[in-house]
């Protein structure tokens, strides 16, 4: 099954919940002449909300394409276009409120769809890469083995875990004169199931 991305109303609406719990006092519709930080945080969250959104499509439809595309490779062009189609996917698809069909983390065949969680551990393993300096190869080693901690986490949810957040076992992998520990943590977020990567520690080599 092809994973869709959200229309631009769904990301629109999800963009307006965020900024009014951020910024309960503001007018129910921004315009001109609301306050400019206003209007420059909603597009802010909006670009960053969009964003999330074209990297989960895209790792969903395409899970052996590059984690992070690098704009002067030239050969990564396909790729960009592929992120760029999703992009346009969202933005010209705009039905009334009342016309977006509900969202649901189950299909009717019971099967769980995992592409957010998926996209949430890259998005965590590319954060912490930058933050503690792991090579490209490092990082794309803990997104492979990240995979059967996933499926630890999901079938205890789907089992009746009940716990607020579930985590994997333990496991590492052995980098660059490292080796980096970590586990899964899933849950049940509104309308589907998340997961990123936690309890990350490096220890290295003598």
């Amino acid at each position: 099954m092809t994973v869709q991305p959200m229309t631009r109303t769904e990301l629109y609406h999800s963009v307006d919940l965020t900024f009014y719990e951020q910024f309960p006092d503001a007018p129910r519709q921004l315009g001109a002449s609301s306050k400019r930080y206003w209007r420059e945080w909603w597009i802010a969250e909006r670009d960053r909300q969009l964003d999330e959104e074209v990297n989960r499509v895209y790792w969903a439809r395409h899970p052996d394409a590059p984690t992070q595309l690098d704009e002067t490779s030239p050969e990564w062009e396909p790729w960009r276009e592929c992120w760029r189609g999703i992009w346009q996917e969202v933005m010209d698809n705009a039905p009334e409120p009342e016309d977006v069909p509900t969202q649901s983390a189950v299909d009717s065949e019971g099967n769980l769809d995992l592409s957010h969680a998926r996209a949430g551990i890259r998005e965590s393993a590319v954060d912490i890469a930058n933050e503690y300096d792991w090579t490209v190869d490092d990082r794309d080693k803990v997104i492979e083995a990240a995979e059967p901690l996933l499926d630890d986490v999901v079938r205890r949810a789907m089992s009746g875990d009940q716990s607020e957040f579930i985590s994997s076992y333990e496991t590492s992998v052995s980098g660059l004169g490292q080796t980096i520990s970590f586990r899964v943590m899933g849950w049940w977020g509104p309308g589907y199931f998340y997961a990123r990567l936690s309890d990350v520690t490096t220890s290295y080599d003598q």
